[in-house]
């Protein structure tokens, strides 16, 4: 017997039979290649669809894009038909009693066996050794949030944070798994269910206790991932908490809005060296336009090379933070009106701020390498 021979597989495992769908995980050994033709035909006389994925990947959530079994627009897996999760208030409302509908938590019975599941949990990840173990405790954990149903909002953000841990955890020990692991998909995952659970606080405290609980959350996962050696995903991590302090930092205070654009121009500048090289280049193109439009007024400045000339002009104060050579006489005659002022002030302080970004990704990488 070959199981390698999906044929005779079946035979022997006859539910494979009854299937709406399967997906085959393999690492496409040459012993494989063997029954590769006779597989093929085989898979396409199944009355239902079937597809091959070869390992490694990285993580769940990458297996469930790969397998097609996603949903781009929401960026989340599609569920299986008839799953709900987090649950809808309105419609469970509608299928429980009245006695039921006016608790504000989940029964007594349930509250202890979810807390007995999170003890163990925690105390698994405390000694955590290899990958069973991991997602031994991360099965705890979404057993326990299950059995809260995100009435008891407290306990279920304690499993929450508990399940998440302990799943990168298993990722990140796992042997042959591909080295970057997708993340950006678990972030809405948690923001989904945070916002689920946060909807039993006060309405003047939902907002703000949700961006807490996803702090913890991710928090939580970088110090893991730091343990693991993962320097991407915990630079990852990290750059989504900063986001998250900022949104907090605003939200203490109705006049502190005034500061978040700033605020999110930092965060989405150090989510990468990628993200803030592309940033820059954006920075210097923005003000090479302004550059030109402000030598279509200036006299002087008529014989510019065009606009590539105003770009060349851009760049150099932008790494310099200083006026372009020719240009500092011009800068403090009356020739330049206030707009043109204006722009070249911006400028200065856009490329200050680019160079304190600078410094800080290089003093990440070092620090953490």
């Amino acid at each position: 017997t070959h199981l390698s021979n999906l044929q005779q597989r079946d035979k022997h495992l006859p539910a494979l039979q009854r299937l709406e769908r399967r997906v085959l995980v393999t690492v496409g050994h040459k012993r494989w290649a063997l029954y590769r033709r006779s597989n093929r035909e085989y898979q396409r006389s199944l009355s239902y669809r079937t597809r091959t994925l070869y390992k490694p990947y990285a993580g769940a959530f990458d297996l469930w894009r790969r397998i097609g079994h996603w949903c781009k627009w929401r960026n989340q897996p599609k569920p299986a038909k008839g799953f709900n999760w987090p649950p809808d208030r309105e419609k469970r409302s509608e299928q429980v009693s009245e006695e039921e509908r006016m608790r504000h938590s989940a029964p007594g019975r349930l509250v202890v066996i979810a807390e007995r599941l999170l003890d163990r949990a925690e105390q698994m990840l405390e000694e955590l050794t290899n990958v069973p173990e991991a997602i031994h405790a991360a099965l705890l954990a979404l057993e326990a949030k299950e059995l809260l149903g995100t009435r008891t909002p407290t306990a279920s953000l304690h499993a929450l944070c508990t399940q998440h841990e302990a799943e990168v955890a298993a990722e990140s020990m796992f042997t042959g798994v591909e080295y970057a692991t997708y993340l950006k998909p678990r972030f809405a995952e948690i923001r989904r269910e945070v916002n689920a659970i946060a909807r039993w606080f006060h309405p003047a405290r939902r907002a703000r206790s949700g961006v807490h609980a996803q702090l913890t959350v991710v928090e939580r996962m970088a110090k893991r991932l730091q343990q693991m050696r993962q320097f991407e995903e915990e630079m990852y991590c990290l750059s989504e908490a900063r986001v998250l302090r900022f949104r907090l930092w605003w939200m203490q205070s109705a006049w502190r809005v005034l500061a978040w654009p700033i605020l999110w121009y930092i965060g989405f500048a150090l989510r990468s060296l990628a993200t803030f090289g592309v940033a820059l280049v954006a920075w210097i193109f923005l003000f090479g336009l302004g550059y030109y439009m402000l030598a279509a007024h200036v006299e002087k400045l008529n014989d510019m090379h065009g606009f590539w000339g105003a770009v060349m002009a851009s760049a150099y104060s932008a790494f310099s933070l200083q006026p372009m050579p020719g240009w500092e006489g011009i800068m403090q005659s009356g020739e330049v009106t206030a707009w043109g002022r204006l722009l070249l002030t911006c400028e200065s302080f856009v490329s200050f701020l680019n160079l304190g970004l600078l410094i800080s990704h290089l003093y990440l990488i070092v620090t953490r390498r």
